[in-house]
């Protein structure tokens, strides 16, 4: 039914979107981290920009796994 939302793009590579995505999740997990453990007053709430990185990390594994499957079967052909 919304199979075009997880359809990869041809001339996409979904893995350096991939690397980018969890670099910047990584960030937000540090700013959490030092927020919410470390109690560090100057970068309270800063997480929260990073936090559309989550569902989107997600998102990017779907279509990469597929983006790979296609690659394989290409390559098979």
């Amino acid at each position: 039914m919304i199979s075009w939302f997880v359809r990869p793009v041809e001339g996409i590579n979904y893995n350096f979107i991939l690397g980018m995505y969890l670099f910047f999740l990584a960030i937000g997990a540090v700013l959490v981290t030092l927020d919410v453990a470390l109690g560090v007053e100057a970068l309270k709430g800063l997480y929260l920009i990073f936090a559309p990185f989550l569902p989107a990390t997600l998102w990017c594994l779907v279509v990469r796994r597929r983006w790979l499957a296609e690659a394989k079967a290409a390559k098979e052909d």
